[in-house]
Formats: structure tokens, C-alpha cells, sequence
């Protein structure tokens, strides 16, 4: 897979045989200086693997004493044991960013996007 991050929160890698990395950021913000250039990354995905890419809003929910989500329960969400169906872990993630906040309400918007590598047979 070859991939570029430009400025977002670097995605993370998450092997199917256990195991979860961080995918190093690419470049800056896109369209912040005129004629930037951006380095690609690139990986090897296997069977079940898994990339997720995600917008600052899952990092940075609040709670109502203000405490962040924050990484490293995005990171303790995503070493659990993995779903096989990639729709169920982006909706199991968002309801515990949502319970995380509750009574608040999230502020600003959680948009996720979930990769799985499956064999073609």
C-alpha cells in the first residue's frame, strides 16, 4: 500500500496476527504553502490487516470534566481484539468515543475510515 498523510492524524496499522503501529506523517497541512511537496509512505498488508484512518474529532472528544479521549485510549480501543467486520469496529469505536463524552456531546465531527486487507478467495 503507498500512502500520503498530509497533515492529518497518521493513520494507524493494526496486524492481524496481533500488534499495532503508527504510520509516520508524510507531509503538512495540504494547501498550506503553495507548491509543497509530499513523501509517499508505503506498507505490505497481509490477510486481516487493517489501516485506520481517522480525523482529530475521535483524539480530541471531550468529556464533561474535560478530559480528552485522547491517543491512548484510541490506542487501548485498538488493541482489543479485533472485529471481523470492519462496519462494526467503526461503530463500536464511535459509541465509546460517545459514551467517553456523554452527558456531553461530541464538538466537533468523527469521520472514520476503516481498511481491511481480505484474501481474494
Amino acid at each position: 500500500m503507498l500512502y500520503v498523510n498530509a497533515g492529518h492524524n497518521a493513520p494507524f496499522l493494526m496486524r492481524a496476527g496481533g500488534g499495532t503501529e503508527r504510520l509516520h506523517a508524510t507531509g503538512t497541512v495540504l494547501g498550506l504553502l503553495e507548491g509543497m511537496q509530499f513523501e509517499s509512505g508505503s506498507l505490505a498488508l497481509h490477510d486481516g490487516d487493517s489501516v485506520l484512518l481517522f480525523t482529530d474529532g475521535i483524539p480530541e472528544a471531550f468529556n464533561a470534566r474535560e478530559e480528552e479521549f485522547g491517543e491512548t485510549r484510541l490506542l487501548a480501543a485498538l488493541q482489543r481484539p479485533p472485529l471481523p467486520d470492519p462496519r462494526a469496529f467503526v461503530e463500536n469505536l464511535v459509541t465509546e468515543v460517545t459514551r467517553f463524552c456523554y452527558p456531553a456531546l461530541p464538538t466537533d465531527d468523527m469521520t472514520l475510515m476503516l481498511l481491511m486487507k481480505k484474501s481474494a478467495g
